[in-house]
């Protein structure tokens, strides 16, 4: 069964912030850098958030946010036992009609260069706009028929 996106609530801060905070804290780990809650809130109140979620069981969080003509995945997490299966496809795709639906001409989003779901992103049309401090990269995807 497909995975379907739920809007987040306020009650969902706390799930959404510990995956996130999961997920990310080996790339953290090798930049010395700890984990900002505090950041991590201020970017939720400035995002659309949704939970990710397949046969009633939340396995992840999608935190988009809208600038012009710009769709920005600010952040997709999957559990780690859900990774592989198919959701963060599922999820780009679901972006993506989100944003042509929004009459939004371009999709992205960053990355660090390790982290396997670059590998997701370029299956899915996303290509490098811009190298960034900290071996981030920016992908973007301009969607068909859209003039950016």
């Amino acid at each position: 069964m497909f995975p379907t996106l739920s809007p987040a609530s306020s009650a969902d801060f706390e799930f959404c912030q510990s995956l996130t905070q999961r997920n990310m804290a080996a790339y953290r780990a090798r930049r010395k850098q700890s984990w900002d809650r505090a950041r991590f809130a201020e970017n939720w109140s400035s995002n659309e958030n949704f939970l990710i979620l397949q046969n009633g069981k939340t396995v992840g969080s999608l935190h988009l946010r809208q600038m012009e003509d710009t769709l920005e995945i600010r952040d997709l997490q999957i559990i780690a036992t859900h990774q592989r299966r198919g959701a963060g496809g599922w999820v780009l795709g679901l972006v993506e009609t989100i944003a042509r639906e929004r009459g939004i001409a371009q999709l992205r989003l960053r990355v660090f260069n390790e982290n396997p779901a670059k590998k997701l992103y370029k299956r899915h049309g996303f290509v490098l706009q811009e190298r960034q401090a900290d071996n981030k990269l920016q992908l973007v995807k301009v969607l068909a028929n859209a003039s950016v």
